[in-house]
């Protein structure tokens, strides 16, 4: 039985060890690591967080089609070594074939929500040996941006000043995933409103339905 005072040690042994290796030594340890969690299927960032545009943050990124799709592996914050493991979006199989032939899995319960078309926003919570940060990313990118498939980042910015409770929710360890949705975000199915949002699930270890969360009142 592992037990809070065996976790601290844990902790405070991981801390002591990366504070004593060389930055060579220290990327080579999360890289082994990231390969032994997610095999070829990772990609190298380094970028500012424009939400905390003072943030230079490095790390990898999951591409593997499977539960860790997204994830990342944080390695350093400012130059600061504090590797942290955010869980993404994962890949969620649809319960039918590329023939149309359905297979639902059994199950005690099925919760039935509208299929929205949009972009999948993901709130997660990191930190450095300070304070933590409230940031926000899409399936395959570790911030939202400005890009040539559309202002994400605009966007969202947009949704948090109509729910400013969705920055209140942010947890550490906890994934809130977001449908992002309307006509100004063109996909395929035309929508009559221009900009809006809806809470997918939140994910802590497992994936929670968003039933007992409103975090869309004011």
């Amino acid at each position: 039985m592992v037990t809070a005072l065996d976790s601290y040690l844990v902790i405070m042994y991981w801390d002591w060890f990366i504070n004593s290796i060389s930055f060579e030594t220290f990327a080579m340890t999360i890289e082994q690591t990231v390969s032994e969690m997610w095999g070829k299927d990772y990609q190298l960032f380094g970028l500012n967080d424009p939400f905390n545009p003072n943030n230079f943050v490095e790390g990898f990124l999951c591409t593997r089609a499977a539960n860790d799709y997204g994830s990342l592996m944080i390695s350093k914050v400012n130059g600061t070594k504090c590797p942290q493991l955010i869980q993404g979006t994962p890949k969620l199989h649809y319960p039918f074939d590329k023939n149309g032939n359905w297979n639902f899995p059994s199950a005690r319960k099925i919760l039935v929500y509208e299929k929205l078309d949009g972009t999948n926003v993901v709130q997660y919570v990191y930190g450095d040996k300070k304070q933590t940060y409230t940031s926000y990313k899409t399936r395959l990118r570790p911030f939202l941006s400005d890009g040539r498939f559309g202002d994400f980042f605009g966007m969202w910015q947009d949704m948090l000043k109509k729910y400013p409770n969705i920055n209140k929710i942010a947890e550490t360890g906890v994934a809130y995933s977001f449908e992002l949705y309307g006509y100004l975000n063109r996909h395929l199915i035309e929508y009559s409103v221009g900009l809006d949002c809806a809470l997918l699930f939140i994910r802590y270890h497992s994936i929670y339905p968003p039933t007992k969360f409103d975090i869309f009142s004011q």
